[in-house]
Formats: C-alpha cells, sequence, structure tokens
C-alpha cells in the first residue's frame, strides 16, 4: 500500500500470507488497534506509519516491536536488540501497572460493597429514620452505597477487560460476602471504622508507624454509646489521633459529648448530620465548645472556632447553667411550702364557706364594690 490511501481495513491482510514491506505512511492511523491484526502476519519484516498521528504517542515504538516480533524495519530504520529488549521492558512494567490499578479498583469495589452491607444492616436495625437516611445519603457526596445482590455476586466494574484480570483478584471479587458486618480502613493518616465489630480492631497489635501515622479517626454505621466504651483503648492505641469523625452513630443528646473528654485530647470534631440528631439543636456546637474547653478545640465540622467564640460560649453556657440553677432552687423551695399552702388553702375555703348566707351576701357586696 503506497502512502495517503488512508488504511482503513484490515480484511485483505490475510490473504497476503508471503506480505514483507507495508508502507502506512500519512494514512491517517490514530490507533494501535486498527492494525494490531498485523502482527499475525509472519513474514512482514518491514513496516513504516510515520506521519502517521499514532506515530506521534510516547508508546509507540515500544507497542509496535513488542506486538510484532518479526519486524527487522520499523520506518526505513533496522530494530536493534536494545530496542527490543526494552519495549519487552517496558511492556512488562506496563502490564505490572495495569495489574496494580485492577488489584486496587477491584479493593476499592470491595471495599463499597462491604459498607454498602453494612449500611442496609444499620437501617435494619434503625427503621424509624431508614427512609430520612437513606434521601440524606442520595443527597450528600458519599459513595454510592446501591443494594448489593442478595446472592452473594458481585459484578465487575471492568467489563471490558474482564477477561484479562488476574484470576486470584477477580475470584476474590466474585467471592465477597455480602455478610460482612464491618470494615477497618487504613488510608493514609485517618483510620476508619465502619460498623460496631470494627470496633475489636483496636485490640490488634498495631506497628508503631501505623498507630503513630493516624491523626484521623472516622466512625460510621456504630452506636455513640459502644464508640464510647473503646475510647480508653484508642487513646492508647493512636495517642496521635486529635480528629474524630462521628457518621451515623446515633449521638441523639447533648449529655453524650461528656464522654469524649476522657480523652486526652481533641482538636478537631465532625459529626455528620446523617444519622446524627443532635447537630438539630441550635446550641449543640456551644455545648461542645464549653464542655469540652480543655481540649482547646479548633475545628468544629471544618468551621474555624476563635478564642473570642470560646469566649463567648464559655460565657453564654454559664450564664443558662446559673439561670437554671435559680429555676431549679425556686421550683425545690415551691416543692416545700406547697404541701402547708395548700393545707392553708383549704383551710380558708372552708371557713369562708361554713356560713353560707354570710358568704353569698360578702360574694354579692364584692360584686357590687367592682361595679
Amino acid at each position: 500500500m503506497s502512502r495517503r490511501n488512508l488504511w482503513s481495513s484490515k480484511r485483505d491482510v490475510d490473504n497476503l500470507p508471503c506480505l514483507q514491506r507495508l508502507f502506512l505512511s500519512f494514512n491517517n492511523i490514530s490507533n494501535f488497534e486498527s492494525v494490531c491484526c498485523l502482527a499475525d502476519s509472519p513474514s512482514l519484516s518491514d513496516i513504516t506509519f510515520d506521519g502517521n498521528p499514532i506515530a506521534q504517542e510516547p508508546w509507540y515504538k515500544h507497542t509496535v516491536l513488542q506486538n510484532m516480533l518479526q519486524l527487522r524495519q520499523l520506518d526505513t530504520r533496522r530494530v536493534t536488540e536494545e530496542e527490543r529488549r526494552m519495549a519487552s521492558v517496558v511492556a512488562k512494567k506496563e502490564e505490572e501497572k495495569r495489574r496494580e490499578s485492577h488489584k486496587q479498583s477491584l479493593l476499592k469495589e470491595k471495599k463499597r460493597l462491604t459498607i454498602n452491607n453494612i449500611a442496609r444492616q444499620w437501617d435494619l436495625q434503625h427503621p424509624v429514620t431508614n427512609f430520612a437516611t437513606n434521601e440524606d445519603r442520595k443527597n450528600s457526596d458519599s459513595p454510592s452505597l446501591d443494594p448489593c445482590p442478595m446472592d452473594g455476586s458481585t459484578t465487575s466494574a471492568f467489563p471490558e477487560e474482564t477477561g484479562s484480570l488476574d484470576s486470584v483478584l477477580t475470584n476474590a471479587l466474585q467471592a465477597l460476602s455480602v455478610t460482612d458486618t464491618h470494615l477497618v480502613d487504613v488510608d493514609g493518616d485517618t483510620l476508619s471504622l465502619y460498623g460496631s465489630g470494627a470496633l475489636e480492631s483496636l485490640d490488634r497489635n498495631w506497628s508503631i508507624q501505623t498507630a503513630g501515622m493516624v491523626t484521623t479517626v472516622s466512625f460510621t454505621f456504630i452506636e455513640f454509646d459502644e464508640i464510647v466504651q473503646v475510647l480508653p483503648k484508642l487513646k492508647m492505641k493512636f495517642p496521635n489521633s486529635l480528629h474524630l469523625k462521628f457518621k451515623e452513630t446515633n449521638l441523639a443528646m447533648l449529655q453524650q459529648f461528656n464522654a469524649l473528654a476522657q480523652l486526652h485530647r481533641v482538636d478537631q470534631l465532625t459529626i455528620d448530620p446523617q444519622g446524627n440528631p443532635v447537630v438539630n439543636f441550635t446550641l449543640w456546637k456551644y455545648y461542645v465548645l464549653f464542655r469540652l474547653s480543655h481540649f482547646n478545640m479548633q475545628k468544629i465540622n471544618e468551621t474555624e472556632e476563635t478564642k473570642e467564640k470560646k469566649k463567648f460560649c464559655k460565657i453564654y453556657i454559664e450564664d443558662l447553667v446559673k439561670e437554671a440553677t435559680e429555676i431549679n432552687m425556686k421550683k425545690e423551695a415551691l416543692q416545700k411550702l406547697w404541701p402547708q399552702m395548700f393545707i392553708e388553702l383549704v383551710r380558708d375555703a372552708v371557713l369562708e364557706t361554713r356560713n353560707k348566707n354570710s358568704y353569698m351576701k360578702f360574694c354579692l357586696q364584692q360584686i357590687a364594690d367592682q361595679k
């Protein structure tokens, strides 16, 4: 084929068993897939692709040489053994990179399916808020939690490349059990715990390096009251954990925040509205700043807490406590006086109504005086 003939078909290649030289310069070839069939021509030893978009790609020479092992010349230049060796090395590296990419994608899919199952279990245990919570999840930026197949099967996220995936990794994904009820995930400086069973991970023998690296601990789909019970372990295992995140933990009352006081230090606190009704209280942040004032909290829900605001919170909450205390004291005093007051009221009423005629005259006189 001569130059500029705009190669577009590969149907005739099989009909040329003795094809040795092929010139495809300036034929607007933009991808290797359109010419990969030439690798099946054993007699082909000389080919040119110069002037095509494909020849400008960084992977061009390595890909051609790796797939067309029979070539002796490429673009009118002799193919050296060093070039063949480099093509093989690059191909192996790209294959390793591709396999690693598939591995990470499969692990990510497994993680998604596991979290999906944990969310479903959580919703079954909290049916009252089930619908509202699901709506919140759909409107949030969190990963999609589509329902898992009930038969335990999973669908590959890469249908076009399923056949080329590592069989062990593929089987691992397909064998994922939908009965998984907890997940422990360490990503950089963040330890994420999903499901109450994940709390048991705090009993592990974490390496000093990993434990020291964790600065953020995230709790999801775990009752806050269960988390409170393991706070001493958290303090001991991860001494640098300064940022706590709570999502879907059923944090409903201000008093529950008191339990966080047993930690050494907390710089940041994130309470996600999903599954935590306490955020509906207008003053919940003020209460946290007051109750955990010894932590010198820097941020709450990603909002910087200034010294002025902390001072205001302290004074405001103290005034509320003082007012509540005074009201309670008055209530207690009234409860003590009320029995005697009630007796006196009844006695006076009995005395006044003992003489019915006199009492009626007295009442009529009062009415007349008022007019």
